[in-house]
């Protein structure tokens, strides 16, 4: 979802929140699915050539400890195999909020 509203001449501000939800089927010791939601700003420029868009997101990733996966090939057959290990997973560990922020830059519409 989106609001854009007009900040100067040809340059739009926007205010956005995506969403989604990623899911699996191929193995039963992981989880089968999960969600992010994400808020975030930009700015729009209407330019001959499209509008060039910039945008900040925030990453509202946790920290997870998550099972290690790797795959085993046996006379050309590849398996997955989870590992009785885990791993931490941080998006924000070493930097604090900069390791959270994304930024996005393109040109043409999102959607």
């Amino acid at each position: 979802m989106e609001g854009r509203f007009p900040v100067w001449r040809d340059l739009i501000g926007a205010v956005f929140v995506d969403a989604g939800i990623v899911r699996q089927k191929t193995n039963p010791t992981l989880p089968r699915q999960r969600a992010a939601i994400t808020p975030g700003v930009g700015v729009r420029y209407h330019s001959p050539v499209g509008p060039i868009r910039a945008d900040i997101g925030l990453n509202p990733g946790s920290t997870e400890s998550l099972p290690v996966v790797t795959e085993n090939t046996v006379n050309g057959q590849t398996t997955l195999v989870t590992l009785q290990q885990h791993r931490t997973y941080s998006p924000t560990k070493g930097g604090g909020i900069l390791n959270r922020i994304v930024l996005h830059l393109s040109i043409g519409e999102a959607f």
